[in-house]
């Protein structure tokens, strides 16, 4: 069985190649919020 959410052990399914960008984003979000906070 081939699935696209082998990232979520499978579980996910097909909605693994979407959850994986959204997450990327939420974790550059994030990174770069930490940053803005350290400059102040």
């Amino acid at each position: 069985m081939m699935s696209s959410g082998g990232w979520f052990g499978g579980g996910m399914g097909g909605f693994g190649g979407v959850w994986i960008p959204i997450l990327l984003v939420i974790i550059v979000g994030l990174l770069a919020w930490v940053v803005m906070q350290k400059r102040k």
